[in-house]
């Protein structure tokens, strides 16, 4: 087998855990724990692991050309020593081994996957091959959850294979929590898929970018993944739209529009209202500040990586004290909730790799500028209320980078 198609098939295997596919089989979820558990989250960096080894071996023909460069490779190998080095002060912090303090924070070290994945994807045929699967993927999940989502809010009737967290927020919010980071991303994709393919979006790039609105309006109700969905998809509208010679004429009115329905996403989804959402807000505006103030807590690092149980009071502030008397999430107020565990490092690496955006922003052509500026404006948004480097989310902003890499290498101008 070629080291090309033994990539595909570890990158297929990948995106089925990360769309929740276990949950069509009875029972296999429960069976392996739950393959997207936090436990089973360790799969997922052993396959990341294993797609790396396999770009680096040698082959008689390379399935990359020798003039691909990686934007990111510096910025990724800062957070892996950064990673490191808190991993040893953690243990000596808090009288804990190395392996239990890595343990405890190896999710940061799932950057490492970059490597492999900005080796695959930048290759013209991979990423038409990646492309392809996430959107059919992310159709066919979409299709899916919101066939379920359906069946529940008529009958209270599920059939899908949930496990307890999931059905936990079902049941107390509401809310289909499962795969909304996947399929916010397979949107992003699909917005800057015009710049990429020099073609207009096709019936499959429509539906999908209209189920995952749906989906998040509706069911999963995440507020932030919406903004992010409309935000990335009237963008890439009025940018091919520029190219139109009608659009000087409706331009105003296209803006007006395109502001007016963030608009009515941002008050339907009751960001500052009274009531839940309210208190949602008060209660990132709390773990904001609790996790800031723990960024230099240990000078050089933050609260770092110790045993979540025994110090789930120190990681995630004391319960009762808060508008909601629960716990502070980090991954709930985004790089200032990453900054408290891993320290400015987090900081550092997150403005290194949007500098290194902004900077190879005015090298590009007009195409690749576009699609650039929306995985900017996405990756920005998330940093806001959405860690990238959280467990659920690394993986996705490891494909970010590598998809960054892609549109950088690409040498023909793009017309839409």
């Amino acid at each position: 087998m070629s080291k090309r198609f033994i990539l595909k098939i570890l990158i297929f295997i990948v995106l089925v855990t990360q769309f929740y596919f276990f949950d069509l089989v009875p029972k296999l979820n429960y069976g392996i724990g739950g393959i997207n558990s936090e436990a089973s989250k360790k799969l997922l960096f052993g396959f990341l692991i294993a797609i790396v080894v396999i770009s680096i071996l040698p082959e008689k023909t390379n399935i990359i050309e020798k003039n691909r460069k990686y934007l990111f490779t510096l910025p990724v190998w800062f957070l892996v020593v950064a990673d490191i080095y808190v991993t040893i002060m953690t243990a000596r912090l808090y009288d804990q081994t190395i392996v239990e303090s890595l343990a405890n924070g190896y999710n940061f070290l799932l950057i490492i996957g970059y490597f492999g994945l900005a080796y695959f994807l930048t290759d013209q045929q991979n990423f038409e091959f990646f492309y392809r699967v996430i959107r059919g993927f992310g159709f066919f999940y979409l299709v899916l959850q919101i066939l379920q989502g359906i069946l529940y809010k008529l009958t209270g009737a599920i059939f899908l294979q949930y496990l307890g967290g999931t059905l936990a927020n079902l049941s107390n919010l509401g809310r289909f929590t499962e795969g909304t980071d996947i399929v916010t991303f397979a949107s992003v994709l699909v917005s800057i898929s015009p710049f990429l393919f020099k073609r207009k979006w096709e019936v499959m790039d429509i539906s999908l970018m209209i189920l995952g609105i749906a989906y998040h309006a509706i069911f999963a109700q995440g507020r932030m993944y919406l903004v992010i969905s409309v935000g990335a998809i009237v963008i890439s509208t009025m940018f091919q739209l520029g190219n139109s010679r009608y659009f000087s004429i409706f331009k105003y009115a296209f803006y007006f529009v395109g502001a007016l329905l963030l608009v009515v996403v941002v008050q339907k989804m009751n960001f500052f209202s009274s009531g839940e959402r309210a208190l949602s807000l008060s209660m990132r505006q709390l773990s904001f500040e609790y996790y800031w103030n723990k960024i230099f807590s240990n000078v050089t690092f933050g609260i770092g990586f110790p045993n979540p149980i025994t110090y789930k009071n120190l990681l995630k502030g004391t319960p009762g004290i808060d508008t909601a008397g629960g716990y502070y999430n980090p991954a709930d107020v985004g790089v200032v909730g990453t900054a408290g565990i891993l320290g400015v490092s987090a900081m550092v690496f997150f403005i290194w790799v949007l500098l290194i955006m902004i900077k190879t922003y005015s090298k590009m052509k007009d195409a690749q500028k576009k699609a650039l500026l929306i995985v900017m404006f996405y990756i920005g948004l998330s940093l806001t209320t959405l860690s990238p480097l959280d467990m659920q989310r690394v993986f996705l902003l490891v494909l970010t980078l590598a998809t960054a890499d892609f549109i950088y290498n690409q040498k023909e101008e793009v017309s839409v």
